[in-house]
């Protein structure tokens, strides 16, 4: 049996604030950006004044909603902004769709809404590739046993490797599964970081971390992602984010809008 898992991070503040104003995504998240050269909205970027985690890498777009995936104990509370920092400055968007319930979820999944304008797929995966393309995801069956990866995050210890850390594969990893593990560490502050190998042109992303062990990073895959059904309290429904999963939801990639 894998080693218990622990939480890369520790657990962010709990704000009960609330906001509410009835209708589609907030025209806030898309229109207030004030990146640098340095950043692209699809992360990966530090989150939060303390360094909480790292903005997940892609873009999930799901009913005309652009969305940044990540887990769910750094995309928490619902409808707070994501704060980016240490890569550029500005806002990642709204927490619309969090599984963080102040315990450990399986699977600890979050999305951040940066509203109805399209949000190119592109990833700052090390200190040096600020902007690698998305040209695929992760599939059922993708993931095998000694599969070379990588993890990107904004840790003091991922940060002085260069921005990365890479590893094989410890166990295989498919659908219904929603943790998979990574034989090569994370620290706290890479949680929500993007998993992915090289591709033709950019890189195949796979998923996002959630915790670390002695020696490997636990990640939730992408199908995770896009076969959860959201629950109502997992959904800031006030802004017009609904709950459930209608099947329609696919990761932009350079090739185009792709389901895992």
């Amino acid at each position: 049996m894998p080693p218990e898992r622990t939480r890369a991070d520790d657990d962010i503040t709990k704000d009960d604030s609330s906001d509410a104003l009835a209708g589609a995504a907030p025209a806030q998240a898309a229109d207030t950006w004030t990146w640098s050269t340095a950043t692209h909205p699809a992360g990966a970027a530090s989150i939060g004044p303390l360094g909480w985690g790292t903005a997940g890498g892609g873009v999930y777009l799901w009913r005309g909603v652009y969305y940044i995936p990540g887990v769910g104990h750094i995309d928490q509370p619902l409808g707070t902004w994501r704060e980016e920092k240490e890569t550029g400055t500005g806002v990642l968007g709204r927490v619309a769709y969090t599984t963080y319930d102040g315990k450990p979820a399986l699977p600890d999944i979050g999305l951040i809404s940066t509203g109805t304008t399209p949000v190119p797929p592109t990833v700052r995966v090390s200190a040096t590739w600020s902007n690698a393309m998305v040209i695929d995801v992760a599939h059922p069956g993708d993931i095998t046993q000694g599969l070379a990866l990588c993890h990107s995050g904004t840790s003091p210890q991922t940060m002085a490797a260069g921005g990365y850390r890479c590893g094989t594969m410890g166990f295989d990893c498919s659908p219904p599964s929603t943790q998979c593990q990574l034989s090569v560490p994370a620290s706290g502050g890479d949680s929500g970081g993007p998993v992915w190998d090289y591709a033709p042109g950019g890189i195949k992303l796979y998923g996002w971390i959630t915790g670390a062990g002695f020696g490997y990073t636990s990640f939730v895959p992408t199908w995770a992602v896009q076969n959860h059904v959201w629950t109502e309290s997992q959904s800031w429904r006030s802004w017009g984010y609904p709950p459930g999963n209608d099947g329609t939801g696919c990761f932009v990639t350079a090739a185009g809008c792709v389901r895992s």
